[in-house]
């Protein structure tokens, strides 16, 4: 066969490879990348591409919208041009040729395992478009050349189809087949070692069962059917870090890097970092981690300089030699500090319609000034930015993980009593996949689940965030699905779809809206606050190229939507529910809570970071800075001083 030299994902990156080999042919190129067929060649590509696409609506999209993470200019907004972008992806530079390999392979013996893994990734990349838009084309899709009349199917059926593709995967994936049937490298499990088939396997039952409880508000009966079948064979469930569906982005410049590293690191400075634009952790995961001292924060965010972080007033003890007595006192006191972290505020500034609470401490005692935000003036890299390891050139791409496959089984068991182990044994193995997912120590790990609310079956009461409007409460003795979907939740940081999907189809967390301080010019928007969006609107090409198929998939997803929308954007729009999704409870009485409210101010989740005395202080900051070994390295690395001591009232 003819030989070719070339690197595959730079062509694929340039975009001059759009579409399959009509030959198997050999190809030659650097070690890590050898490719011998077409499923070897176009298959990497198909991932590549995915991880892209993904990663992209990540950034600009479902971080903000899972409420974990912070992207200031992506905001709530939406441009036609983003869909029509995300939707080619999906569709010609990824099933396009998914489909096209899925031929080729069919009915070839030799092939078997090769074609479960094209079907695997095929039902995934579906997975991810039933989610974000509804009804979508699937078995209609690209069924014969320059065909643009393709039908829309409902988000049942989609479902129903992704199922087919996932338990024939499942069933006809062969782990001991002698022959040649693998990937050589293999992009998602193995690196550049041969295809791992068993992880395939556990790819596609877990996905499978994640799905499964997705559909339940669809039809309950499919659902049970599906979970039964995949906890047949529990042991094809991801049950370890290598297990993990997180294909990593390459090294080389130009070629495969992550779509973060090109996009954010590439040409970065000092200069031009901007906290409009990297991102940051989130307002209410922030919390959630703070209010239960998780250990997961420093590895889900960078630690800023000491020299550039943010100064706050805490209330802490210190222990004094009275100049009366000459006895040691203990004295409650104001200080000033810094803190490592300051997370991302959702929307800066004061929403419309409220105005700040007056401050009963302001102008020396006499209360007439209100509340400040206690954002204002933090440097610019104080932020608290997301680890570096999320965005690097050769970051991991993490699509389904250890955790949440402990926390889909713990779901499973407490709704359907299907499982191996308890609800509260697949809970903890959870939680213990996550910290061992981030390295994290077992001590640390047992002080962490000790906690009420982190505990099994425990209510927790948690910090509120900076304008005192949520609470980072975990109820688990009243509510067990609440620790299992916020710990679920806690652990996909930084996997915005997951993040989304999860929240919509349980409302678990009821966060507030996103309150707006201007005009956000979205159709269908009060331009004061918003939830989230439900879904992302079609691709507008569709009216032009499509209208007749497009008008009818409307009509679908209003029919089949718990809460329908068929006003704005002639009901291709934002805020109409997806099927799969339960009601937003928050918007029965949305205008009266959140219009016109008197607020506070308030630093409650950065305050005791480093303890509540001197002494926890500088045991704590020790970790950070070893030179502080007395209230000096306070001083110099955490800039302390004591403002006010405080007296009682008598």
């Amino acid at each position: 066969m003819k030989k070719i030299i070339f690197s595959i994902l730079s062509i694929l990156f340039m975009g001059i490879f759009t579409g399959c080999l009509d030959k198997f042919e050999e190809v030659n190129s650097n070690p890590d990348k050898l490719y011998q067929t077409s499923a070897q060649l176009i298959l990497p590509g198909t991932i590549y591409r995915t991880m892209n696409v993904y990663a992209e609506m990540n950034y600009t999209k479902l971080l903000n919208y899972s409420r974990g993470g912070r992207v200031a200019y992506a905001e709530i907004g939406l441009s036609e041009s983003d869909i029509n972008s995300y939707t080619t992806a999906f569709y010609v530079n990824i099933l396009r040729d998914l489909l096209d390999l899925e031929t080729q392979y069919e009915g070839i013996e030799s092939a078997e395992n090769r074609l479960m893994m094209i079907k695997t990734w095929k039902a995934f990349v579906y997975s991810i478009i039933v989610g974000i838009w509804g009804p979508m084309p699937m078995s209609d899709a690209m069924i014969a050349p320059n065909k643009l009349d393709y039908k829309y199917d409902t988000e049942k059926d989609m479902y129903i189809q992704i199922f087919d593709l996932l338990k024939t995967a499942t069933e006809r994936l062969n782990p001991v087949s002698a022959n040649d049937d693998f990937l050589n490298p293999d992009p998602v499990f193995g690196g550049a070692a041969r295809t791992n088939i068993e992880k395939w396997r556990k790819f596609a039952n877990t996905l499978r069962l994640d799905l499964a409880l997705r559909v339940e508000n669809i039809d309950k009966a499919l659902a049970e059917q599906q979970i039964r079948e995949c906890m047949e064979h529990e042991d094809w469930i991801i049950a370890s870090v290598d297990d993990m569906v997180q294909p990593t982005w390459g090294s080389t410049i130009g070629s495969d890097v992550s779509y973060y590293y090109t996009r954010l690191l590439q040409n970065l400075t000092d200069a031009n970092l901007s906290e409009s634009t990297y991102p940051r952790i989130g307002q209410y995961m922030f919390t959630y981690l703070r209010s239960y001292n998780d250990p997961r924060l420093e590895k889900y965010v960078d630690r800023p300089g000491y020299e550039d972080r943010l100064i706050i007033n805490d209330t802490i003890n210190i222990i004094r030699k009275s100049e009366y007595s000459g006895l040691d006192t203990t004295l409650n006191v104001i200080s000033r500090h810094t803190v490592p972290y300051a997370p991302g505020q959702e929307h800066p500034g004061t929403p419309q319609t409220w105005e700040a609470g007056f401050d009963p401490n302001s102008n020396n005692g006499a209360g007439t000034g209100r509340y400040q935000n206690p954002y204002g003036g933090i440097p610019k890299k104080g932020w608290a930015y997301v680890n570096i390891s999320f965005l690097d050139k050769n970051a991991k791409l993490n699509f389904l993980n250890w955790a949440s496959a402990c926390f889909i089984k713990a779901e499973v068991k407490l709704k359907y009593g299907i499982g191996q182990k308890s609800v509260q044994e697949y809970y903890e193995e959870g939680i213990t996949a996550s910290f061992r997912q981030y390295g994290i120590s077992g001590e640390e790990l047992n002080a962490y689940m000790a906690q009420d609310g982190v505990k099994w079956g425990t209510n927790g009461k948690g910090l509120d965030d900076y304008m005192q409007i949520y609470f980072a409460d975990i109820n688990g003795a009243d509510n067990p699905l609440e620790q299992i979907v916020k710990q679920r939740w806690i652990a996909e940081y930084f996997n915005g779809f997951a993040g989304w999907i999860l929240e919509r189809r349980t409302r678990i967390f009821n966060f507030p809206p996103m309150l707006y301080n201007g005009s956000q010019g979205l159709e269908g928007s009060n331009g004061r606050f918003d939830y989230p969006p439900e879904r992302l609107i079609y691709s507008i090409n569709e009216r032009s190229t499509n209208n007749d198929e497009y008008e009818k998939a409307i009509q679908l997803l209003q029919a089949a939507s718990p809460k329908g929308d068929r006003v704005n954007r002639w009901g291709d729009n934002l805020w109409t529910h997806l099927q799969f999704a339960k009601v937003n409870p928050g918007l029965a009485d949305a205008e009266a809570k959140w219009t016109g409210r008197v607020f506070v101010w308030n630093q409650h989740a950065l305050q005791n970071r480093y303890g509540k005395t001197e002494e926890e202080m500088i045991k704590i900051a020790q970790k950070e800075f070893s030179q502080i070994t007395d209230t000096t390295g306070l001083q110099i690395y955490l800039k302390y001083t004591i403002e006010e001591i405080i007296v009682p009232r008598p």
